[in-house]
Order: C-alpha cells, then sequence, then structure tokens
C-alpha cells in the first residue's frame, strides 16, 4: 500500500544564486505494482545579497539585491567628508568598481585631498597694506611682512616709530589680520624760539637753548610751581649754549634767564 511506502527527505544544497525548498514528489506516491522512481521537485528562491556603502568609518546605506542584479542597478550614495582646518576633501571613488550583484559586497569612499589656503592680512591705522593667501602650515619665517615699514603720522603731542606686528606671527592655520603697533614718543613743550633784544632762547626735547650775538655771562634759575630752585647754571656764552633739563623729574616748571642787562621768565613741560 502506498501508505507503507517509505518516503525520504529530499533537500537540494543551495547555489550562490538559489536557495531551494522541497515542493513535491514528480508523481503522488501509489501502491507498489512494480518498480518505481519518484524525483523530488523543488521551488527555487532567488538569494538576495547585503550591498553596503561606508564613509570614513560611517555605513551611507545598506540595501538587500537579488542575485544577479546589474551593476547598472546598485544605487550609490553620495559620499561626502567634512573638511578639516588643513584640508578640504572631493569624492574621488569607491575603493572597487561596482559589479553586478552575486555576493555580499561592501564598498569604501576615497576623497581626494586639497590643503586649504588662508588670507593672511597686515593692517596699518586701519588700512590693509598687504592680503596675501597662504597655505595651512605656512611657517611664521615664511609669512612675508609689507616691505615697507609702518608709519604713523605725528600728533601735535607725540612722534611714533613702528614698534611690532600684533598678535605675534605664528604658524598658519587660519585666516589672520596683524596690525601695526607703535612707540609713542612725546614732544616736549616748546617755549619755541623767542626773541629778546639782545638774546634769543627756546626749548624743546628737554633742552634749553640760549643765543648771546655778543659774549656774555648767563644765569639760568628753574623753579618748582611752589617757587623752589630746583637747578641753576652760571655759563658764559658767545654764541649758543645748550642747557640739558633730562635730569629733572617730569613735570612744569619756571624758568628765568638772566644776561648783564636782560631778564626773561619762561614756563616749560619737562617729559
Amino acid at each position: 500500500k502506498a501508505a507503507n511506502v517509505k518516503v525520504p527527505t529530499a533537500t537540494k544544497d543551495a547555489t550562490a544564486q538559489y536557495t531551494y525548498t522541497f515542493k513535491s514528489w514528480d508523481k503522488a506516491v501509489a501502491d507498489v505494482m512494480g518498480n518505481v522512481i519518484y524525483t523530488a521537485v523543488f521551488d527555487a528562491v532567488v538569494n538576495k545579497y547585503t550591498v553596503k556603502f561606508v564613509s570614513e568609518g560611517k555605513e551611507l546605506s545598506s540595501t538587500k539585491y537579488d542575485y544577479g542584479t546589474k551593476a547598472k542597478d546598485v544605487k550609490a550614495p553620495t559620499a561626502t567628508k567634512a573638511a578639516t582646518a588643513q584640508y578640504t576633501y572631493k569624492f574621488k571613488s569607491w575603493d572597487k568598481t561596482i559589479a553586478d550583484v552575486k555576493a555580499a559586497a561592501t564598498y569604501t569612499a576615497k576623497f581626494d585631498s586639497t590643503v586649504n589656503k588662508y588670507c593672511v592680512k597686515f593692517v596699518v591705522e586701519g588700512k590693509t597694506v598687504d592680503s596675501t593667501m597662504y597655505a595651512y602650515g605656512t611657517k611664521a619665517k615664511d609669512v612675508k611682512t609689507p616691505k615697507d615699514t609702518p608709519e604713523k603720522k605725528s600728533t601735535k603731542d607725540s612722534t611714533y616709530t613702528f614698534d611690532k606686528w600684533d598678535p605675534e606671527i605664528v604658524d598658519v592655520k587660519g585666516n589672520a589680520t596683524y596690525k601695526a603697533k607703535f612707540k609713542a614718543k612725546k614732544k616736549s613743550s616748546a617755549i619755541g624760539q623767542v626773541v629778546q633784544s639782545n638774546f634769543k632762547y627756546s626749548f624743546a626735547n628737554n633742552e634749553l637753548t640760549v643765543y648771546m650775538p655778543k659774549a656774555s655771562l648767563v644765569r639760568v634759575l628753574v623753579y618748582d610751581l611752589g617757587g623752589r630752585l630746583v637747578t641753576s647754571f652760571n655759563e658764559d656764552v658767545a654764541g649758543s649754549k645748550v642747557f640739558s633739563l633730562d635730569k629733572l623729574k617730569r613735570g612744569v616748571y619756571q624758568v628765568r634767564i638772566e644776561s648783564k642787562s636782560q631778564t626773561r621768565s619762561a614756563r616749560i613741560s619737562v617729559k
């Protein structure tokens, strides 16, 4: 009887393309009346494989495709890489050519890198005198400062000489602006050049100059504003004579200049 026929379990090994599941025998098992062969029939299912795209260690996409899917039908995502201070990146290619799907596959993005350039400016009194692009990492010693020495106009109180660039010039790692710093030198308040009949005098840069057209004994008396004598000079002057007041403390003083026939006074400011 057919019910007594021992039916084995039928399997079929999977291939890269298909996985098989038993469907049935090619004909129904019947009572034994003679030799008979039963052939297993299987259903075939096309295998699916995972195709991944990776950039910088991060999975951009992971999609299952049927075996045999053509390369042109595999969808590749857009791969980007964030710029750093040093480099800007542009997608170059995947690490291998995208192929027809015949197994699981992982494609990794490759990038071209370009060294970034940064603007380095030099500014003098609010005016940009030089603006140059430098590659990231350019050494401070290779950053060219303006060929002309920075200048600042004198004021009625001071003159200026270039001191340094501020901040200190460093290796290029970003946009930078360097401003010229100046040292100020105060001008002494001068009583100018004064002609008084027989002699003239002037005061500038902490120096009192007395001119006598004829040789004469000149006495210079310097008082503080409280009327205290702080220093004095007695000199024979024929032509001009310079009296240095550098040793005095900064401040305002009253000067009295006496010749044989003339006496003059002036207020000065020692800087």
